[in-house]
């Protein structure tokens, strides 16, 4: 009777392992940004690193990455600043989106960034400085 017990939890954490999120990438058409901008968003560190990572080890249905790298790095509509974007969803993200500001934004070669303006529905964006 112990053995189909034993099995079953052991499935169960299969799929609990299968079910987990990973980083979600909308690349670019040019190899060379997705190349940058995926060195800029592994370099991002301090607490919005701890955020990105948490979020990518969550289950998926919590919440999930997306690298918008499409677009590549481009001006903001809300505050005319070059950046790439980092959306996020599930039920436990803490944020929509965030827009990652690389310190060189002419230079695909640089991968050093400056900080982060992250956004809820409603609420002003909270800053993260990442140099």
């Amino acid at each position: 009777m112990k053995l189909p017990l034993v099995i079953l939890f052991a499935s169960a954490l299969v799929l609990s392992q299968a079910a987990q999120a990973e980083k979600n990438w909308n690349a670019n058409h040019n190899p060379a940004i997705n190349n940058w901008i995926s060195g800029m968003y592994a370099d991002v560190a301090g607490p919005l690193g701890a955020l990105l990572q948490e979020c990518q080890s969550a289950a998926a249905a919590d919440c999930q990455v997306t690298i918008q790298a499409k677009d590549g790095v481009r001006p903001s509509r809300t505050d005319a600043l070059d950046h790439f974007t980092v959306l996020f969803s599930g039920s436990h993200a803490q944020y929509k989106a965030c827009h990652i500001y690389p310190q060189h934004p002419s230079n695909n070669k640089d991968k050093a960034l400056i900080g982060a303006n992250c956004y809820q529905a409603g609420h002003a964006p909270t800053y993260y400085k990442l140099n």
